[in-house]
């Protein structure tokens, strides 16, 4: 039996890549013990007009974002898509919002001249509240960072209790598709991201996409090949994956979260499991479009999508996550990652506060987008 010599194989390159963090700041511990003390209050449902709404809620903007951004609206599907605009001309650039009322199936009035790649964000919220001003700054933050070459664009998906999985997921399958086929004709390579349960959705939509074109070609005369040598078939699919925080499996049933349980300010077991059970409502927490680290991640590998991720050591959804990095890895799906031990659940978003370790986890997410 031929062996590999030890050269070559110490040039084997994992196709996860993984970026180990330990330090953290006064201001993050201080954060953090703020957070532990009012965790009651920051989990509480958001409970505005979006939250009652059947479908996508349109969303004014935060007016802190106007000042440095250009923000127009358009309806892709059933869903309400906000592009984030770095303002190139500030004296004369207008810092109003085209609104969903005025002409919700209108163009972006962009300033960036044929991006190459479009980024969709989905905010977190426990599937349950409207974005916040802190989802609004960071993506100002990043339309400036990536401007000119990739574009980005808030999704407003569907709240639960309302909208909860069955009606939700249906209508971001509808988007996503509508997303794909603009793409295509654009030639330009689309990128979902997401924290949280926005994670979990834009992980969920492109999985079960691929599900769900793979059954069509076995279904077509492409069925008599052998998967493993044919090509993808040109299945249009996002070209990447960003996931900050994500919820990949919605049955609570590892034991590490109890274990970590004690380490995290922000979240407690009751209350992902409250969340979790408000969203998939009568689905089982099994069924792979909701609970991502069920499905085939080999569709990920067959179709050339990256999956990236962020995840911090203090937060109870980080055993599934690396869980789910681990499948990747096995299924040699290509990414990189960002471990960040001592950080809380979506510590990036306390970039925009000027906090450090959120601000270079940004940074290293925009890396990582212009890599």
């Amino acid at each position: 039996m031929s062996m590999q010599p030890p050269s070559e194989l110490s040039n084997i390159s994992p196709p996860i890549h993984t970026t180990h963090r330990n330090d953290r700041t006064l201001l993050t511990l201080i954060i953090q013990l703020l957070c532990r003390l009012f965790r009651p209050l920051l989990n509480r449902p958001t409970h505005t007009t979006a939250t009652q709404i059947h479908g996508s809620p349109p969303l004014r903007p935060h007016k802190n974002i106007l000042k440095a951004c250009i923000v127009t609206s358009r309806l892709i599907s059933t869903i309400y898509i906000y592009d984030i605009h770095p303002h190139i001309n500030p004296p004369n650039a207008p810092e109003t919002v085209k609104g969903p009322s005025e002409d919700p199936n209108a163009k972006p009035n962009s300033p960036t001249l044929n991006p190459k790649k479009r980024l969709y964000y989905i905010p977190g919220s426990s599937w349950q509240s409207p974005p916040s001003p802190h989802h609004w700054k960071l993506l100002a933050s990043l339309s400036h960072s990536l401007y000119p070459s990739i574009s980005v664009s808030l999704i407003s998906a569907p709240l639960a209790p309302r909208n909860p999985a069955p009606v939700a997921f249906p209508m971001l399958m509808g988007m996503y598709r509508e997303l794909l086929e603009e793409a295509h004709k654009s030639g330009e390579s689309i990128i979902l991201a997401g924290d949280s349960s926005g994670a979990t959705l834009a992980l969920g939509v492109v999985l079960e996409t691929l599900r769900m074109d793979e059954e069509a070609l076995r279904e077509s005369r492409l069925a008599e090949e052998s998967r493993e040598d044919r090509s993808w078939g040109g299945i249009a699919c996002a070209k990447e994956v960003i996931l900050i925080s994500p919820s990949v499996d919605l049955t609570r049933s590892n034991p590490s979260i109890c274990s970590v349980a004690h380490l995290d300010p922000f979240l407690t077991p009751a209350v992902i499991q409250s969340t979790a059970e408000t969203w998939y409502a009568g689905l089982d927490p099994v069924d792979p479009r909701i609970s991502p680290l069920f499905a085939d991640i080999s569709l990920l590998r067959k179709a050339g999508v990256k999956i990236h991720g962020v995840i911090g050591g203090y937060d109870i959804l980080t055993p599934d996550s690396r869980l789910f990095k681990e499948k990747c890895t096995e299924e040699g799906v290509v990414g990189k990652w960002l471990e960040w031990e001592r950080q809380m659940h979506c510590f990036p978003l306390t970039g925009v506060y000027g906090v450090r370790e959120g601000r270079e986890s940004v940074r290293w997410i925009v890396d990582v987008l212009k890599g």
